[in-house]
């Protein structure tokens, strides 16, 4: 532990999310505001890793169902006061041989009826009749931009052969938060007449609202947690480059997130042996006047002490040492100042943000732990 400590009660958060990061669990989380863009960027992402050999059989089919899903909300999401509110949610997950993909967004209260007739009369049907559905579709309505009598979740179950999950939330007296998850099954990929059930429908849309609620009470600003290779991190880099404005505070941020991410995809561990997976999570949340970046990932215990003192070294210069200690660290070419990685990333963080770096440690096992570090830069229009 150093000498500086963050919220507890956010770490331990943060710690709760990473637990069960296991290669199969839940893959990625994105909390946010959902434009055209970032459904761009989310697909461009996704398509990354989709050539995973397990996908690969039914990768066309995932593709299209996220590609759905994401129009879903970026047509249909309602906005309040003419803003969009960032509270949209987007998780993937792989477990157990499935493979589900989950959307949250705000729809106001008085469709939710209409909405639950729709999913209700999908559900009922089986595949053939999902077909003749979807040719009435085309053949009587027009397709607009926001699309044609909810063609896009007759297409979603019948290509996944699965019913719809789905479920609502109240948000005040006239908007309601609407969930929607849709599953495929990664063992046995033919898809049969019937469409199948999850019998554990209500208790995953129950955790769903749950774990919405508790990232809203965080106040979370974005969420990102999955696989930080370098493919990854230039596709999630667009995404949160177009997702805030431009001011001088978005930009330090940005610039600092990119550090933040790099230092993962070079410096961060597993506890697998796989080689070029390098899980993590990213946290941005607002909170007394400040934008708060939070990032754990799983560090070799053996590197522990080096990086505690690297980063206790930053901390304790003054704004002109630091800025000596780069120019420094960055023509030391034969590493006379330095060790062999300069830790350059972590000595821009502090010069970019403006204040110490707060980081911690949670042991595992005996091998590896999970190292915590957060940025804090002041919101000046706060």
């Amino acid at each position: 532990m150093n000498n500086i400590s963050f919220s507890e009660t956010y770490k331990n958060f943060v710690a709760s999310l990473f637990q069960g990061i296991e290669k199969g669990d839940l893959e990625y989380i994105f909390k946010g505001e959902v434009t055209s863009t970032v459904v761009t960027n989310i697909l461009d992402l996704a398509k990354l890793n989709l050539d995973d050999t397990e996908l690969r059989p039914i990768s066309s089919r995932i593709y299209f169902i996220l590609g759905e899903g994401l129009q879903n909300i970026s047509r249909h999401q309602e906005k309040i006061d003419g803003k969009t509110p960032s509270d949209s949610i987007i998780l993937i997950s792989k477990k157990e041989g499935k493979y589900t993909i989950t959307t949250g967004n705000l729809i106001k209260t008085d469709k939710k009826n209409e909405l639950e007739e729709k999913m209700l009369k999908i559900n009922s049907m089986n595949v053939e009749e999902l077909r003749e559905f979807a040719r009435y579709i085309r053949k009587n309505y027009t397709l607009t931009e926001k699309g044609g009598a909810n063609l896009g979740l007759v297409e979603m179950a019948k290509r996944s052969g699965s019913q719809l999950l789905y479920g609502f939330k109240d948000f005040d007296n006239n908007f309601s938060f609407f969930y929607f998850s849709i599953q495929l099954d990664l063992q046995n990929i033919e898809i049969h007449d019937e469409l199948k059930a999850n019998k554990a429908s209500y208790k995953y849309i129950n955790f769903l609202k749950k774990f919405h609620q508790t990232l809203s009470d965080q106040n979370i600003y974005l969420i990102f947690k999955g696989d930080f290779h370098q493919n990854n991190i230039l596709a999630l880099f667009d995404i949160l480059r177009k997702q805030m404005a431009e001011t001088v505070v978005s930009i330090k941020l940005k610039n600092v997130l990119i550090e933040v991410l790099q230092n993962i995809e070079k410096h961060g561990d597993n506890i697998h042996g796989i080689t070029d997976w390098k899980p993590g999570i990213v946290t941005i949340h607002h909170k007394d006047d400040c934008f708060f970046l939070t990032a754990s990932n799983y560090i070799e215990n053996k590197k522990i002490t080096t990086l505690k003192s690297k980063i206790l070294k930053i901390n304790s210069l003054s704004k002109d040492e630091l800025n000596a200690h780069y120019r420094e660290s960055l023509l030391d070419f034969e590493k006379k100042v330095t060790s062999k990685k300069t830790g350059l990333g972590y000595i821009d963080i502090r010069r970019r943000s403006g204040n110490e770096l707060f980081f911690d440690f949670i042991k595992l096992n005996e091998e590896h732990s999970l190292f915590f570090i957060q940025i804090s830069i002041k919101d000046k229009k706060s």
